[in-house]
């Protein structure tokens, strides 16, 4: 994940030199982006409409607490109850991370989206 700027969406890439350091912060229950220094960017959720199957999370400024939990085996995810999974999903030729929204009660479009997991990886 690469944070182009604060309240973006974050846009994915296979370039490991390009890819944003993450962190998971059990205290905050936040995850963000290091940018160097002191400096980071959280990672935000942001709830849509019920009948929108694809919920949006975005960098912003600062540090956040937006509930996210760890399960045992190290997978991150969002403690709410709209949050089903995290995805990849295409838009305009890169590819975003998003959530499915569980509210929406539809599916997700296999041609747009796949579901992936996120963990939590000690370096």
């Amino acid at each position: 994940m690469a944070p182009d700027s604060a309240k973006s969406v974050p846009s994915l890439t296979s370039n490991a030199t390009k890819a944003a350091t993450m962190v998971f912060d059990q205290n905050t229950s936040s995850l963000y982006a290091w940018q160097g220094g002191c400096s980071f960017t959280g990672l935000s959720m942001v709830t849509d409409r019920d009948s929108e199957p694809y919920g949006t999370a975005i960098f912003t400024d600062g540090i956040t607490t937006m509930n996210m939990v760890k399960s045992l085996a190290g997978e991150i995810g969002w403690g709410d109850s709209r949050f089903d999974s995290w995805l990849v999903c295409s838009s305009g030729g890169e590819y975003q991370l998003r959530y499915w929204d569980s509210m929406s009660l539809l599916g997700i479009d296999p041609f747009r989206c796949a579901k992936v997991g996120l963990f939590a990886v000690n370096l």
